[in-house]
């Protein structure tokens, strides 16, 4: 799977075939927060574990490459020992899938991708055994397994990515080296949107949140666009590694160097630029600390819970907040859709944007309100993205789980994402984009909210379902991202942790500890200015799919198909055919905000039956 050039491919054996696999998402996996409990509650991230994981992988490697590839590769010994952060990791992470990959079919280069990538999700996101074993309760067996099928699904896009590079190479002689990343960039965005109305946690762009120089590209390109820049890396390094002529390895070198030095170029500048604010205002974030176990059971504990953050805005109006913010469904019990007023809680002279449970004529809203320091409620947002199987079930599954269930996913989601307005006591009003939970996880959302006029971001999250895990750190991760992606502070208030506020450069601040209850107190900037990345979104990605679905096609179909001969109702057939799945994707893109997660999952098939349609006659 590399150029047509005459390069001698090795041929690997299934072992080494399966080692390649599984150091990949070793390394891929460990590029991300990774907590475990035993060696204490914050991610391992000590400057040994990193140099420890760089050099296997550079040991690996070298025993993957070819002979004459082995100078080449001792160079990665020392280079190894540089790696000081596990975010760093990520930039080799995908190196030995390449290498077992290179010459190999399609059919097997799906397999080795759905092996690392499988690997790498079941260590980011382990905190599901935890969340459903020892939070509710299912038995470990079955906790494993669900893990399983889910890391299973979320490598779906890696295997792809592999398998239709292979098929690239073999139609068009094209290196995998450039191929690779605008695939799998592609791949990884489209992850946002589909299955269960997207689920990109663990995506790997995140593993450059904790590297602040390199982050701050995501202003110009967002998350998918780092997809995007770590992929190329990789490919470079791999180009390094494989190509057997010096012009090969000269224009891989200067495009590994070209881009890493533009990425750092604008990381200083931008680190280095003072942050225009327009004003601050005096923000509280609330840690109830409140355990699940009584969550659960709220009615039981709705005074107590409610004494808890009485107390903590008590502590916050001591320190001059005007804005106060409690978590997700913070609030105890179940309120109309159309409430007007809390007036069961105490007058303060501030703000409060307050996680709630709504409930309309025949479903349930997440949302977050907005209520004045009299009480009254100035606006509410709903979330965006509900859990699946918690808070909904995914078409066409609802009527059978309604069937055991009776009760199960009785909530609605947004259709609509406007900035939660607020009025603080001076009088001044102002839009808070309000992300619930993992609505921030999507960067559409967020962008959305700016662009609607907010000057702040704000999550409210109950983390607590994932206990002492992984969990909590990744999530923070997304809204460093999203700070610097829009160029936004963003506040934010957990349950039980990780609370703080982040600035527009994506530094954290004030940061809390997992499960301790405590107040945030901090004067955080209001900012307008808006990101290249604001302005135009997801530019890149897109350009990377639509060359992803060109390229794949005419790799199905054969180049020159136009010149052979087909009737004129295979023509129209295959015209129709793709025209429908043109107008499919378009109308997606401009209604995504209306559509449900069936309406999503429908639309897919839908483009996905119709291009296979319009290849399969065009193949003829």
């Amino acid at each position: 799977m590399v150029s047509a050039s005459h390069e001698a491919l090795p041929t690997y054996r299934l072992g080494w075939q399966l080692f390649a696999a599984l150091l990949s998402a070793l390394l891929l996996g460990c590029s991300q927060p990774l907590v475990i409990e035993a060696f204490g509650d914050t991610p391992i991230n000590h400057p040994l574990f990193s140099r420890a994981l760089a050099l296997l992988a550079a040991a690996g490697i070298f025993c993957l490459v070819a002979r004459q590839a082995k100078r080449t590769a001792l160079l990665l010994l020392p280079l190894a020992l540089c790696i000081y952060n596990v975010g760093l990791l990520a930039f080799v992470g995908y190196v030995p899938l390449l290498l077992v990959c290179r010459g190999n079919n399609p059919r097997r280069c799906f397999a080795l991708g759905m092996l690392a990538a499988t690997g790498q999700f079941v260590l980011v996101a382990y905190w599901v055994v935890v969340a459903m074993h020892m939070i509710a309760g299912i038995a470990l067996w079955l906790s494993a397994a669900l893990l399983l099928l889910m890391a299973a699904v979320m490598a779906l896009h890696t295997a792809t990515a592999m398998a239709v590079a292979a098929k690239l190479q073999r139609a068009f002689c094209w290196p995998l080296w450039l191929t690779f990343a605008p695939i799998l960039c592609c791949l990884d965005f489209l992850r946002n949107w589909f299955l269960f109305d997207g689920f990109p946690w663990g995506s790997i762009g995140y593993s450059l949140a904790s590297l602040p120089l390199l982050l701050q590209s995501a202003s110009l390109v967002g998350v998918y666009g780092l997809v995007f820049y770590v992929a190329l890396v990789n490919g470079c390094i791999f180009s390094q590694l494989t190509a057997t002529t010096f012009a090969n390895k000269k224009r891989s070198m200067a495009l590994l160097l070209g881009i890493n030095a533009a990425v750092v170029m604008w990381g200083s500048y931008r680190l280095h630029s003072p942050i225009s604010q327009q004003q601050t205002v005096r923000v509280a974030m609330l840690q109830g600390n409140i355990e699940q176990f009584i969550k659960n059971r709220s009615h039981h504990h709705s005074r107590d819970i409610l004494r808890t953050y009485i107390a903590l805005e008590q502590q916050a109006i001591k320190q001059g907040a005007q804005l106060i913010v409690w978590p997700e469904s913070a609030l105890p019990g179940i309120y109309r859709h159309d409430i007007n007023t809390f007036s069961f809680l105490p007058t303060i002279n501030a703000a409060r944007i307050v996680g709630v449970v709504l409930r309309g004529q025949d479903s349930y809203y997440n949302a977050a309100v907005s209520i004045n320091p009299q009480g009254q409620v100035v606006g509410h947002s709903k979330k965006a993205h509900l859990v699946p199987f918690g808070e909904y079930v995914p078409w066409p599954l609802a009527g059978i789980a309604r069937k055991v269930t009776p009760n199960i996913g009785r909530f609605d989601e947004a259709d609509q994402f406007r900035p939660l307005p607020l009025l603080l006591p001076s009088s001044t009003s102002l839009l808070v984009g309000t992300t619930i939970c993992f609505d921030g996880v999507f960067p559409e959302v967020s962008r959305q909210f700016v662009g609607s006029g907010a000057t702040l971001l704000a999550n409210i999250t109950n983390d607590a379902w994932y206990g002492i895990s992984s969990a909590p750190y990744q999530h923070l991760n997304m809204y460093v991202m999203r700070s610097v992606e829009l160029g936004r502070s963003t506040i934010r208030a957990a349950n039980t942790g990780i609370s703080a506020w982040i600035d527009a450069r994506g530094q954290l601040h004030q940061p809390t500890a997992l499960y301790q209850d405590g107040v945030v107190v901090a004067d955080v900037p209001l900012l307008s200015e808006r990101t290249l990345y604001a302005q135009w979104g997801d530019i890149l990605p897109m350009l990377c799919t639509l060359f992803t679905l060109i390229a794949t096609i005419l790799a199905y179909v054969g180049w020159g198909f136009w010149r052979r001969q087909h009737t004129a109702a295979q023509w129209l057939l295959a015209i129709t055919a793709f025209v429908v799945a043109a107008w499919v994707i378009i109308s997606f893109y401009l209604h995504w905000q209306q559509l449900s997660e069936g309406q999503h999952t429908l639309r897919l098939v839908l483009a996905l039956l119709a291009l296979f349609v319009g290849c399969r006659v065009m193949r003829q």
